[in-house]
């Protein structure tokens, strides 16, 4: 079956956000951070932040860092894609809380709201690295010489 890598790269990371958002969504209503990540996320454009802006924005962003991280994994390798999954996921996230801040002033997120979101970052690395390796890295047959 062909498909279209780098369109997938971006579909999965696209999906990968979706556990971050229950992450943030649950300890939002467990009353441990202010907004969930499609909150956050909208409050770019959005001074209250928005959730339904914030599906169409994170989802967007989302999938811009599945492709990006897609071209870099074709530069620096597959080994350990699940490691630099998460690294990659908790990087883009740091970009963006500072990117945040610079537009806004603040994040508006208490102290603990910042390591609930560095948690669900990391989980959705590790979903990103898992469904890269699984669906995007062919596995090199056995018997096929390196």
């Amino acid at each position: 079956m062909k498909y279209d890598k780098p369109l997938l790269a971006a579909l999965i990371g696209a999906i990968a956000i979706i556990p971050h958002e229950a992450i943030s969504l649950t300890a939002k209503y467990l009353g441990w951070t202010s907004m969930s990540v499609f909150e956050m996320n909208s409050k770019l454009f959005d001074q209250y932040g928005s959730w339904i802006v914030g599906v169409l924005t994170t989802l967007l962003t989302s999938a811009v860092v599945g492709f990006i991280f897609y071209e870099v994994l074709r530069i620096i390798g597959v080994d350990y894609i699940i490691l630099k999954g998460i690294a990659a996921s908790m990087t883009s996230w740091l970009i963006f809380e500072a990117i945040l801040q610079m537009v806004r002033g603040t994040s508006g997120e208490p102290v603990s709201g910042h390591f609930i979101h560095a948690f669900g970052a990391a989980v959705a690395g590790l979903v990103i690295g898992y469904m890269f390796e699984r669906f995007l890295i062919s596995p090199v047959p056995e018997n096929h010489p390196e």
